[in-house]
């Protein structure tokens, strides 16, 4: 074991930086690992991952997210659109996309990219 008591601060700081890195890492295996395991279950029980989830109650069928799960994610409808990629979209809330972001570093202007609904 490793005595903390010996290294600088510097030290510390980068065993810190080690650790978290080790812990993301292990965890990222331990997910993939659940999932393959979830995926052998389902299909020894031919069912997809969603219908086991669904059967076993742990989704919640009508908005498809995990029971208990907040709707912090829920978004609103789109108001502005990538012109260079019309797949990308956002509601005007929270953190600007990278390519707005671009965008208006590039001299264009927010309501430029606003999504104007035509009236049939």
């Amino acid at each position: 074991m490793i005595d903390l008591s010996k290294l600088d601060f510097a030290q510390l700081k980068e065993l810190r930086d080690q650790v978290a890195q080790q812990i993301d890492a292990t965890r990222q295996q331990e997910i993939k690992r659940a999932g393959q395991q979830i995926e052998e279950i389902a299909k020894s029980l031919d069912m997809s991952v969603q219908e086991l989830l669904e059967a076993a109650g742990l989704l919640n069928q009508k908005s498809k997210k995990p029971k208990g799960a907040s709707n912090s994610g829920v978004k609103g409808p789109a108001i502005f659109r990538n012109p260079d990629d019309d797949s990308q979209t956002w509601t005007g809330r929270g953190r600007q996309p990278g390519w707005v972001v671009k965008f208006q570093e590039g001299g264009g202007k927010l309501d430029d990219l606003r999504i104007v609904e035509e009236n049939g």
